[in-house]
């Protein structure tokens, strides 16, 4: 009787044993082997033009949906900025990235500058993180001396940072007289600038004056502020240069 009882308790604890076996290697040990198969590494797809992305993970059987986009100095309109999950990580063939994209780098309106001064105008550049370009001078009936007529690119074109505005200044109002500037001092360089903006024509001639720096003019022929006509012919003196 005692070995009939003994050989049920054996019978029920292999059978005990053989069902749990059977439930671990179907909810434990298969899962685990079959999931292994049905991942893959993800790759790194920053960098990359969104629809050469979306081919490779389109090979690998995952998805990808673009999540936000940014503007960004780094990466072209149109590439990838981030992604979620990670490069290199491992998930289930199906799953869908999360990208960034990039919109290229920010872009900034050119703001009207007409009417202001060139020291304005200057001011609102700085602080739209652009910068004057070229100056060119006009006589203007509308806008005043020294006032912005217009700047090239015109108002609201957009600009990367950092970008030059050229800009086209007023001489005033063009008239027979005008006053002669003050070319003494100035360096040789700066005079044909000097004298095409005051409406004057300027010849320079050249002495050995020792009390006078290199290429600085020294002397003219009209005392600075003396009204002469459009035109008239200025005489200047300057100092050999080495």
């Amino acid at each position: 009787m005692e070995r009939f009882r003994n050989f049920l308790l054996y019978l029920l604890l292999g059978a005990l044993g053989l069902i749990g076996g059977v439930m671990l290697f179907n909810y434990l040990i298969m899962p685990l082997f079959v999931g292994h198969k049905n991942t893959s590494e993800i790759p790194d797809v920053v960098g990359m033009e969104f629809s050469s992305a979306e081919s490779l993970l389109r090979k690998l059987e995952f998805k990808v949906q673009i999540a936000d986009e940014e503007y960004s100095v780094h990466f072209p309109a149109g590439y990838i900025v981030s992604q979620i999950p990670s490069a290199h990580s491992t998930a289930k063939r199906g799953r869908t990235l999360r990208v960034t994209l990039s919109l290229g780098g920010e872009m900034i309106p050119v703001p009207d500058l007409t009417g202001f001064s060139l020291r304005q105008a200057e001011i609102r550049l700085d602080r739209h993180d652009l910068k004057i370009g070229d100056v060119q001078y006009e006589y203007s009936g509308n806008i005043l001396k020294d006032n912005v007529i217009y700047s090239q690119p015109a108002p609201g074109e957009l600009l990367p940072p950092g970008s030059q505005v050229n800009l086209l200044v007023s001489l005033g109002k063009k008239s027979g007289h005008l006053q002669v500037p003050n070319f003494i001092g100035q360096p040789v360089e700066a005079v044909d600038e000097m004298a095409e903006k005051a409406g004057v024509k300027a010849v320079v001639s050249y002495r050995k004056i020792p009390a006078v720096a290199p290429g600085t003019i020294y002397q003219q022929s009209y005392a600075p502020g003396s009204t002469v006509p459009r035109g008239t012919e200025v005489k200047l003196i300057a100092n050999y240069a080495d």
